[in-house]
């Protein structure tokens, strides 16, 4: 019985053996396939490392992040200028009806003037001893309690002083001081911040940029805008610079106050017909920055132009924030 069992036995463990050796040859032509597709996702990997762009070259808002996060757009404004460098808030509210029933729907308020003196009382800036006029009482928050309480939109303009000096650490200094200047407007009430830079030079884009990271990192729920420098319209590139700028900014402002010689309505009729402006103030949903005007009937005229080529977002820059040229 045992010698007829011993074929069996021995043809079992010749199966088994040729079952191990097919398991082995099968698992090594895996390993094999698997290396081969490692080598071949490396060599790609690197491939396109090696083609990515260089930083040598780049335009200056180049640097910016690719990613940014998406800043909610303020509502639409019918902004007129109002003044708040009074001694005391009955005036800032008289002002601000008188606004209201022409049909403005926020209030543009100058932060600082021409020079970039403040028009308010601060204490942030009083604690930094930064140049401020002491005959000013009024403060941020009492002007936001009397807009919030009349429903209008508080919208104010700084003129960007701190952009202009030649050293750049004084510059970088001026720069932190201003921020957390504005960060303390907005926690005090102030519904948006227009930068108003008009110098500025091509070159200090990210220097902006670090100084509106600075506000936000104060004020996280800021709402900041800029209003388009020449510099930034003029640029070879300028499409790709304002694209970048969208994407840092709350919201954009088509600047067509530099009306020169020509009558301030015809020029702003003018600037909006273009093609160009056309196309970049309705692709970027930007607000218009309008010139004010000598008087109450050119000012209409001024926001008649406007409402007639249909914008719906507009703001009177105050002439408080236009340096005076002398003739």
């Amino acid at each position: 019985m045992n010698g007829r069992n011993r074929p069996i036995s021995y043809r079992r463990k010749r199966q088994t053996k040729r079952t191990v050796a097919t398991v082995l040859i099968v698992l090594g032509i895996v390993l094999a396939l698997l290396f081969i597709s490692f080598v071949i996702l490396g060599n790609q990997m690197r491939k396109r490392a090696e083609n990515t762009p260089k930083d040598e070259g780049k335009n200056p808002s180049d640097t910016l992040a690719t990613e940014q996060p998406d800043y909610a757009a303020p509502p639409s404004v019918s902004a007129y200028p109002v003044l708040a460098e009074t001694t005391d808030t009955t005036t800032f509210y008289s002002r601000m009806i008188a606004a209201k029933e022409k049909g403005a729907t926020a209030i543009s308020v100058p932060l600082t003037d021409a020079a970039g003196n403040l028009l308010y009382k601060s204490s942030v800036a009083a604690s930094l001893g930064v140049d401020n006029n002491s005959t000013y009482h009024v403060t941020i928050g009492s002007l936001a309690e009397q807009a919030s309480a009349n429903q209008m939109y508080l919208s104010g303009v700084c003129v960007l002083k701190a952009l202009e000096g030649e050293d750049d650490l004084l510059r970088s200094v001026a720069l932190a001081q201003t921020a957390a200047i504005i960060a303390e407007a907005i926690r005090s009430g102030m519904d948006d911040v227009l930068l108003f830079a008009p110098s500025m030079k091509i070159e200090q884009i990210d220097e902006l940029l670090r100084f509106v990271e600075q506000i936000r990192a104060l004020a996280p729920d800021a709402v900041v805008g800029l209003a388009l420098p020449s510099s930034v319209i003029s640029h070879s590139d300028a499409d790709k610079q304002i694209a970048d700028l969208d994407s840092y900014f709350n919201y954009l402002a088509l600047d067509v106050t530099d009306v020169g010689e020509n009558d301030a309505a015809e020029f702003v009729d003018a600037q909006v017909h273009s093609s160009q402006n056309q196309y970049r103030f309705l692709y970027y949903g930007m607000r218009l920055l309008l010139p004010v005007g000598e008087n109450g009937e050119e000012e209409e005229r001024i926001v008649d132009a406007a409402k007639r080529n249909g914008v719906k977002s507009w703001q009177i820059l105050p002439s408080v924030c236009i340096e005076k040229v002398n003739p």
